[in-house]
């Protein structure tokens, strides 16, 4: 769907200012609401880079943050993904490959849709059925895989054009902000040790990120969303680049 957004509550996706964007972006958060459609290309593409502004000056704030804690003798854990080497194959799957996937299964059915709900089910039950059968050695693990996907097809053929569930309509902040929390406590995989004391606050980018992303996909659609991510992923790969080659020896 195109075209303006029209929900009162919701109100007009773009704002007359840059602050004004970021305003309406707070406001949304006080009480999320899913809008009735969805914005236009043109607008999508001006609400995504005000956000992305956003994003990068929380990026450093954050950054700043962390150097004055660990120069007050605060130590964390170390990111498994620092330990990556950054060839072509990393950067493309922290760039392009994770903000698809991780778009798809932590945002890809806030629109509430059946056509955006019952595939990714079919893909996680294939999933699920798969790990469970492969512990044992079977074979029929990558049969319940294939499966899974090949009912998702199915399921999003038949149910694109349903509409939004009238429950999910009216729990929508219940599931925006579980959306943005799960996307966030995934990420404690990137730390093997920590207390969550310490682990917690490093997650506040991601979550900062799904609330971002959150918006733009109910605001913009899904591609908008992946979009942003890839950007901020992409912020951040360049200033890992940029370390390595001011580093001693780089």
């Amino acid at each position: 769907m195109t075209g303006e957004i029209t929900s009162g509550r919701a109100g007009a996706a773009l704002a007359p200012s840059l602050r004004g964007q970021w305003a309406r972006l707070f406001e949304f958060l006080k009480r999320p609401v899913l809008p009735e459609r969805l914005a236009s290309s043109g607008v999508s593409a001006r609400l995504v880079l005000r956000l992305y502004l956003l994003d990068l000056l929380f990026i450093l704030a954050f950054g700043v943050a962390m150097i004055l804690a660990e120069a007050a003798g605060i130590a964390f854990p170390e990111n498994l993904n620092s330990t990556l080497e950054l060839n072509t194959g990393t950067i493309l799957l922290f760039v392009v490959v994770a903000p698809v996937l991780e778009e798809i299964a932590f945002r890809g059915w806030l629109s509430g849709r059946p056509g955006a709900i019952m595939p990714l089910l079919s893909v996680l039950a294939g999933f699920t059925a798969f790990l469970f059968v492969a512990r044992d050695g079977s074979l029929l693990g990558p049969g319940f895989l294939i499966l899974g996907v090949v009912g998702a097809a199915i399921l999003f053929a038949r149910l694109r054009q349903a509409p939004t569930l009238r429950f999910f309509r009216n729990s929508f902040p219940l599931f925006f902000w579980a959306s943005a929390a799960s996307f966030a406590l995934v990420h404690l995989v990137n730390y093997e040790e920590g207390a969550l004391v310490i682990l917690l606050p490093l997650l506040v980018p991601q979550f900062v990120l799904g609330t971002m992303a959150g918006y733009v996909r109910v605001q913009c659609g899904l591609m908008w969303s992946m979009l942003l991510h890839a950007a901020h992923n992409a912020f951040a790969v360049g200033m890992a680049l940029l370390a390595v080659e001011l580093a001693p020896g780089g």
